[in-house]
C-alpha cells in the first residue's frame, strides 16, 4: 500500500483517513474526541520529508490521553 498522504495538496480528511484504516477508523475517532476533550488542538501540518502529520499539542498544560478499547 503506498501513502496516500502525500500530496501537499490535499489535506487528510476523516473519508480519507476512514479508507486507510477502514474499521479501525472507531478507534481514530474515539482518539481525536478524548483529546477535543481535552482542549487539545489536533491541527494537521504538511512537511516536505515526511507527507501530512497531525500535531495534538497544547501549549498551556500537558496532557495525556488514551482512548478507550
Amino acid at each position: 500500500m503506498t501513502n496516500p498522504f502525500t500530496d501537499p495538496d490535499v489535506e487528510p480528511t476523516r473519508d480519507k483517513i476512514a479508507d486507510v484504516l477502514g474499521p479501525a477508523i472507531e478507534g481514530w475517532d474515539a482518539l481525536l474526541r478524548v483529546l477535543a476533550d481535552a482542549g487539545v488542538e489536533t491541527p494537521w501540518r504538511w512537511f516536505r520529508d515526511g507527507g501530512w502529520l497531525v500535531k495534538a499539542a497544547d501549549r498551556t498544560r500537558v496532557s495525556t490521553a488514551c482512548a478507550p478499547s
